[in-house]
């Protein structure tokens, strides 16, 4: 991330977002293998920040898993 000239904020925001995502796949008892991730997982996840914060804020913290939800 550093070589792609991220700020160290955006870079601990995308960390963070990672390891939210991480939680939320334990507490469904989802894998938490990369191979094992899906579009669904990612789209619910997304669904349950939206429901704790506004659309901005989701967006914010989600940018890197919406990236990735494109590109499966």
């Amino acid at each position: 991330m550093r070589a792609a000239n991220l700020s160290p904020r955006t870079i601990q925001s995308y960390v963070e977002a990672a390891e939210q995502f991480g939680q939320f796949m334990d507490t469904c008892s989802h894998s938490t293998d990369l191979g094992a991730i899906k579009r669904e997982h990612l789209e619910d996840f997304m669904n349950v920040v939206l429901q704790r914060h506004s659309a901005s804020a989701t967006a914010n913290r989600l940018r890197p898993a919406a990236a990735t939800v494109e590109s499966l």
